[in-house]
């Protein structure tokens, strides 16, 4: 009799998924290509895997100036969820929204899910009021309804 030592790993199947930031709206100028967004995702694995511990968390950080960002091998049929964390404020801007394209997605077979996620931001705008007021001996000469011309300039470029 010949006894034969057979060792037979069980691999599984994995993916993974991936995330790149799209910043739109007439305030996107405002926001720098190295500002950076919080994307926090988390998993649940199939339970027929057996695996312990069969959920978990982690967090990615994305740039605005949409560079890929990689999520970690998972294995195939995992569930992810993904939220992002509030921007941070931009100057002369407001944040009006966000949104994934796949906000839940299932993992796939040796494949990556390719996910954006648009931030949108809008320029604050701003108002002139000019109130015009006639005052002095003379005060009672200009007619109510006398027009006056008001010159204004303001600075070109981003902001304005």
């Amino acid at each position: 009799t010949t006894a034969i030592d057979l060792d037979n790993p069980v691999t599984w199947n994995t993916g993974d998924f991936s995330v790149q930031k799209v910043i739109s709206g007439d305030g996107a100028s405002l926001v720098d290509a190295d500002a950076e967004f919080t994307v926090d995702y988390t998993y649940e694995v199939p339970s027929d895997l057996n695996i312990v511990p069969g959920s978990g968390s982690g967090t990615l950080t994305v740039k605005a100036d949409g560079t890929v960002v990689d999520g970690p091998k998972l294995p195939y049929g995992t569930t992810v969820s993904l939220t992002e964390q509030e921007p941070a404020a931009v100057a002369g801007g407001t944040w009006t929204g966000s949104s994934f394209d796949r906000q839940t997605f299932t993992i796939g077979d040796q494949a990556t899910t390719a996910v954006t996620l648009t931030n949108t931001i809008e320029r604050d705008l701003g108002s002139v009021t000019i109130t015009k007021a006639v005052t002095g001996s003379g005060a009672d000469l200009v007619d109510d309804d006398t027009l006056f011309t008001v010159d204004y300039a303001y600075p070109a470029g981003a902001g304005f």
